[in-house]
């Protein structure tokens, strides 16, 4: 991964941290005196500057929609919110840094991702906007960002300390396939397109579901 980063986003072009101010007013820290900003704009844009495809293809209705679609999955994955919350269920999105658990955390560990071994003692459940969890993600995140995948398999913790990492590993999710499964940025601008045999597949699944439904 480039680690100098271009001095521009296209990220900047569609968003401004009054704009990030209003989308996400209750994110994790604002409510302390004084506030402690982790999931700062400012974070937000130096993280996407390591990733310049990020928002950069198609014309700006894709580049949007991408934005959009970014922005709904990390505000579900870290909400808050409930049915009367203040100011509404969505404005509370990025609530949290870490995932919440009661009892004993589930670790997250994969042991036959033997490529990405767990180290004892550590827990590699969600962290950041994108909520990055398993081993074998940690791994593969760190071998992109550091350049070897023990950093983030020793310390996951540090997604939850570092407000630049933690937004760049849900920008490093939301840009890499998991194969099969091709990147969700893939999906927004048109670079994978489903198979005729995942179209019908799809198709089958939704008409099993409408029926069970009416049953």
């Amino acid at each position: 991964m480039d680690k100098a980063p271009p001095e521009t986003t296209h990220l900047t072009r569609y968003l401004d941290s009054t704009a990030w101010d209003t989308l996400f007013p209750h994110r994790f820290g604002m409510d302390k005196q004084p506030a402690v900003d982790f999931y700062s704009f400012h974070a937000f844009v130096t993280a996407a500057r390591a990733f310049p495809h990020f928002l950069a293809e198609g014309n700006d209705t894709l580049q949007k929609r991408e934005l959009a679609a970014f922005l709904a999955q990390i505000a579900q994955e870290t909400s808050g919110g409930w049915a009367d919350a203040p100011d509404g269920y969505f404005k509370w999105g990025l609530c949290f840094v870490e995932e919440k658990q009661e009892g004993t955390p589930y670790a997250y560990i994969d042991s036959t991702k033997n490529t990405y071994p767990a180290v004892k003692g550590r827990a590699y459940f969600g962290r950041g906007p994108k909520q990055l969890s398993w081993n074998y993600n940690y791994g593969q995140f760190s071998e992109a960002w550091y350049g070897s995948k023990d950093t983030l398999l020793r310390y996951p913790g540090r997604l939850a300390k570092d407000p630049v990492l933690s937004f760049a590993s849900a920008i490093w999710f939301w840009m890499t396939a998991q194969p099969p499964k091709p990147s969700c940025h893939a999906i927004m601008t048109g670079h994978w397109q489903p198979t005729a045999a995942l179209r019908l597949q799809a198709t089958l699944q939704v008409t099993m579901a409408l029926r069970a439904a009416t049953v």
